[in-house]
């Protein structure tokens, strides 16, 4: 054979190679146009097995005529080559483009949906592709995108084309050949729904997986499952979950991501029904972010620029209302907590914050205190440019604080160009009007949220201040109830605590019985008195009232977890609990305690992954928070990093011996196995006051210990205590 030709095919050069063979850029001779030739190699081309699938792969695409399918012309034996001639793709591979550039979301949407048309099409006709990966599609010059390569398609009918599930694919592509077990599973590893990998027959929903993973991997640069052996990638493709999308790629819209998640599910039923909803949704996506773009901002903490520097919780106050006030309105997504906050005393160009959060506009300003005097700067950047869209400087006394942020909110919903739902309120609802208690509450909060005995102690002291400056704070009520809760909860079941918490809750349901916060904590006092129905009642009123406060669905869950032991609504409680709060640790963690005990493993290992990363960012903020220690090493555990999460948790006994810390210094040795110092660290916990054997019975972190003789003995002690 003529190098140079292929019978009527003069060749022009080499186009790469593909999954059964090279392929060829040529002229067609008799019809005057360039088509590409995909070649068998002449050594294989007398095997009858491959020669079976290079027509099977011809017969399926045949079956299709769709743009975004490339078209087969003919399938010709000629000179010694069996090759098929194919339409000419003037283009690069996806691989190729994604391998060059991070893509914009705006392409990942159309590209997307083109390539679930593709497959749509494929399906209808009842052809499985079963090989999509990045390098089997092709973009051409004008933004078209044709699939290739059906080399490993099959029949959906069952026709006598279907490879039997478990048959060797002998020429596959090198990278399929390298991570897959002869006589085991077809198709590229990385792309492999868990029923190829069991070596199960493919559907429709398998194709639906392999176009998650090709989404997953054009929104956030990476592939959503990995490994350094064959094994490992398929023991992580079988169990794990990917990391969510948003947290690699912030400003990807919810809906994409959720998405996307959902074509990756383990189980089959849970992936979108067909490749026809997949492109509908993705279809919709698009038209929606072209009706209405979505805006995205972030709150920096402010900057203290006042002369004694002791106005710190003041600042990272005013950032967190307004967080709180912006994030409740509809069509504005607010960067989180932890993800602004580690800027904090950093110099860092707000356009590299922009694409580091993918936001954007970034709210930035400072905060002077002098005497009564306040000046706050505020501004409003446009991380594209740098531009500022708005800017104001308020020189007011420090009673003005309230209207300066209403004013700032106000500000941002304008700039930003946002229209308010009918009833939609910006307005930062403070509770107060006195600044002073104000002041004080702010300061009871910075400590609160630490748990520790001597911060839980600080707070309520604070809590009292802000209430003696105003007897009609319901809020400050609100949070001295929940100080005297974990006082009573966690070091010692001291009963006038928890009168205390029912007395002071009662206090703020009688100021505001609209206050959210007030009924969590009252049904916080009755969970713990034994109250329960109660105690149902108030957060379920809580949770109607304010949908967005995340101390009502964490306290909640706790509820429902430890005291009702009702752990599947624990976990629903404090999943949503963590999607209110992205930045939060303690939601996760216990989260994923419920979904180890009820042996979801692969989402357990997803939401530990997630609290140890919240915990590291804030430990960065708070590097002396114990209870950021000992939560993050237990999931250091969990992600089988066993020593260094030992050694989190042993610093946090060494920190703070108290009995919340050796009690969860003891769950971390009890999920690493050292079932000895777990029963230790127990003990030491139940010395220094812990003393609720309901919650340390329901823990799942002990349920390893649930039948140890010396468990045993150590419940009813706590129990003996407790009354």
């Amino acid at each position: 054979m003529d190098a140079r030709h292929i019978a009527h095919y003069r060749i022009v050069r080499p186009l790469g190679s593909g999954g059964m063979g090279n392929v060829l850029l040529a002229h067609d001779v008799r019809l005057d146009r360039r088509v590409a030739l995909k070649l068998l190699p002449p050594e294989l081309a007398r095997d009858e097995e491959r020669l079976a699938r290079l027509r099977r792969e011809a017969r399926a695409i045949a079956a299709l005529d769709h743009p975004n399918v490339v078209r087969i012309h003919a399938i010709e034996e000629a000179e010694g080559a069996t090759f098929l001639v194919m339409e000419r793709v003037v283009g690069r591979t996806l691989a190729a483009i994604m391998a060059e550039k991070r893509l914009d979301l705006e392409q990942i949407n159309d590209l997307g949906a083109q390539l679930a048309d593709g497959l749509a099409a494929a399906h209808r006709a009842g052809v499985v592709h079963r090989d999509l990966k990045p390098a089997n599609v092709m973009v051409s010059d004008d933004g078209v995108l044709k699939v290739l390569d059906f080399g490993l398609a099959i029949w959906l009918d069952g026709r006598p084309e279907q490879i039997p599930a478990g048959t060797v694919d002998p020429a596959a592509p090198t990278e399929t050949a390298a991570l897959t077990a002869a006589g085991s599973v077809m198709g590229t590893a990385p792309y492999m729904a868990p029923e190829q990998v069991r070596g199960q027959p493919a559907t429709a929903a398998t194709d639906v997986f392999a176009l998650g993973a090709v989404l997953y991997e054009m929104i956030t640069g990476s592939r959503p499952f990995a490994g350094n052996s064959r094994a490992e990638l398929y023991s992580a493709i079988l169990r794990d979950s990917p990391a969510p999308v948003r947290e690699l790629r912030p400003e990807a819209p919810a809906a994409l991501a959720e998405l996307i998640e959902r074509c990756l599910a383990k189980d089959v039923e849970e992936r979108p029904r067909s490749m026809a909803d997949v492109r509908d949704r993705l279809r919709a996506l698009a038209d929606e972010a072209e009706a209405a773009p979505e805006r995205s901002v972030a709150v920096l903490p402010f900057v203290d620029m006042s002369a004694a520097r002791d106005q710190e919780y003041f600042c990272e106050g005013i950032a967190e209302q307004l967080l709180y006030a912006l994030s409740r309105i509809e069509g504005l997504r607010v960067a989180a907590r932890t993800s602004t906050f580690c800027f904090k005393g950093k110099s860092v160009d707000v356009r590299e914050i922009g694409r580091y959060l993918g936001v954007g506009a970034v709210v930035e300003g400072s905060l002077r205190k002098s005497g009564d005097r306040l000046r706050i700067t505020a501004q409003l950047v446009d991380t594209a440019n740098g531009y500022r869209l708005w800017s104001e400087q308020f020189d007011r006394r420090f009673e003005d604080v309230f209207a300066i942020q209403d004013e700032i909110t106000d500000s941002i919903v304008s700039a930003l160009e946002l229209a308010l739902a009918p009833g939609e309120d910006a307005r930062i609802e403070h509770g107060t009007r006195n600044p002073r208690a104000y002041d004080h509450y702010l300061r009871g909060r910075s400590f609160f949220y630490r748990q520790t005995r001597r911060d839980q102690e600080a707070a309520r002291r604070l809590f009292a201040e802000a209430i003696e400056e105003d007897p009609a704070f319901a809020r400050a009520w609100a949070g001295a109830a929940d100080c005297c809760s974990f006082l009573y909860k966690h070091f010692g079941h001291d009963p006038e605590h928890l009168q205390e918490a029912l007395r002071s809750s009662r206090r703020a349901l009688d100021l505001d019985p609209r206050l959210a916060e007030a009924h969590s904590s009252h049904g916080f006092a009755l969970s713990l008195s034994g109250e329960l129905d109660r105690a149902d009642e108030e957060f379920e009123e809580a949770v109607r009232l304010d949908p967005h406060l995340f101390d009502a669905h964490y306290l909640y869950g706790h509820h429902m977890t430890f005291t009702r032991g009702d752990r599947e609504a624990g976990a629903r409680l404090f999943e949503r609990a963590a999607d209110l709060r992205p930045d939060d640790y303690q939601a996760p963690m216990l989260l994923a305690g419920i979904h180890r005990a009820e042996g979801r493993d692969d989402e357990s290992r997803r939401q530990y992954r997630r609290a140890y990363e919240n915990a590291c960012s804030h430990l960065a903020l708070h590097p002396d928070d114990v209870r950021a220690l000992y939560l993050g090493g237990a999931a250091l555990v969990q992600l089988d990093q066993i020593e260094e999460g030992l050694e989190w948790a042993t610093r946090a006994a060494e920190a703070d011996g108290s009995a919340i810390v050796l009690y969860n210094v003891a769950a971390a040795h009890a999920l690493a196995g050292r079932d000895e110092q777990a029963l230790d660290y127990l003990e030491q916990s139940l010395a220094a006051g812990f003393t609720h054997r309901v919650a340390a019975e329901l823990d799942p972190d002990f349920d390893r210990l649930a039948d140890d003789p010396g468990f045993r003995r150590i419940l009813d002690r706590m129990d003996a205590a407790g009354h």
